[in-house]
């Protein structure tokens, strides 16, 4: 495809041409199944290096909603604080955690080998520069369209006709879930590609676009996995502690699968 560069400086995976294949629905559920475990081991393993980056996305998003909910509740700000939390770090990731969960799970995607804490701890620490890059454009794109959403839907903030604000309002919503599954290749691509960080922003962003229908679907599904897990909370507080064991992961894994197969569905077809 004339508008994807890509530059294959890092290996690829070699193909058994006599091996049956499951594909889509079920070489998904075949591949969790069989590396369950492994998938826990990750998430313990993500879950302790996304530490710092959770505390920041904590702490931002208290800030927001002191500064915009209409709610000051301290303990309500705080409560919802920690379900953003874990939404952010499912979905936008922790940087350089995330290259290293990206490139164990897109493996298990493909059925390459990969070890579990060797690889997750070798390529968090090779894409650590692009991984803090991500993470802190993050912070400011959030921080950005979050706020710009919640005053333009807010009409009496700005001196503008309320059809006007509410349709700028709402782009910055749009804006903000296309960033959100731009976060499905963004890191698969990064670990699978030697690319420099603005080719990977634009090449995650065309991949978004030109399957946009797929990526809404798989963006509802993760949300979907991520609702299961986050209402066991309702049963028992300690349920909270799946996302330690299993949640990250689990999450991660619905969407870098999908980013998986389109990537590689291009390589194949078009090189």
């Amino acid at each position: 495809m004339g508008f994807f560069t890509f530059n294959f400086d890092k290996p690829g995976r070699g193909v058994d041409k006599d091996a049956p294949q499951k594909r889509g629905f079920f070489l998904f559920f075949d591949v969790l199944l069989r590396k369950f475990w492994r998938i826990c081991s990750l998430s313990l393993g993500y879950t302790l290096l996304s530490v710092p980056a959770a505390i920041v996305y904590l702490f931002l998003n208290i800030f927001l909603q002191g500064a915009f909910s209409p709610i000051k509740d301290p303990a309500f700000i705080t409560y919802m604080g920690i379900y953003i939390m874990l939404f952010l770090v499912c979905f936008l990731g922790s940087g350089p955690a995330s290259a290293g969960q990206a490139y164990v799970l897109r493996n298990f995607s493909r059925e390459d080998h990969a070890w579990v804490w060797d690889d997750f701890w070798s390529q968090t620490k090779e894409n650590f520069g692009k991984g803090l890059a991500m993470f802190l454009l993050d912070i400011v794109i959030v921080t950005l369209l979050i706020s710009s959403a919640v005053l333009y839907l807010n009409s009496g903030f700005l001196p503008l006709p309320p059809m006007i604000s509410a349709v700028f309002g709402f782009l910055a919503i749009i804006a903000l879930i296309i960033w959100f599954m731009m976060h499905f290749f963004f890191y698969p691509l990064l670990v699978t590609l030697d690319m420099k960080f603005g080719q990977l922003l634009k090449t995650s962003f065309q991949l978004t676009m030109a399957k946009l229908p797929q990526c809404i679907l798989i963006f509802v599904l993760s949300i979907a996995v991520f609702a299961i897990l986050m209402a066991l909370y309702f049963v028992n507080i300690a349920f909270v502690l799946l996302f330690a064991a299993l949640g990250f992961s689990l999450v991660s894994f619905v969407y870098i699968f999908f980013a998986t197969s389109v990537m590689d569905g291009i390589i194949n077809t078009d090189f």
